[in-house]
């Protein structure tokens, strides 16, 4: 359910002058390896500046992966409800 990978990608933003990569966004990923080819949500990033110059490494997972899980209805006969 929450398959998670870490990325690296060249530089801090999206695209040169423009946004930082943020946590809470869907991006596109190809990954022959993943057998994923759909969107995926970035959960974590980590600013690097190191000797390869400026590097951020996303932490993405599938979009789904918060989605509550329905539970089926419990009743409780001793108290007179369900749960």
């Amino acid at each position: 359910r929450a398959e998670t990978v870490v990325y690296g990608v060249q530089g801090w933003r999206q695209k040169p002058g423009g946004a930082l990569w943020n946590p809470n966004l869907l991006v596109p990923v190809k990954d022959a390896l993943m057998d994923w080819n759909d969107e995926r949500l970035i959960v974590e990033t980590r600013i690097i500046l190191g000797e390869q110059g400026s590097t951020t490494e996303l932490l993405v997972m599938p979009k789904n992966a918060f989605d509550l899980i329905a539970e089926e209805e419990k009743a409780n006969e001793s108290l007179g409800f369900v749960l």
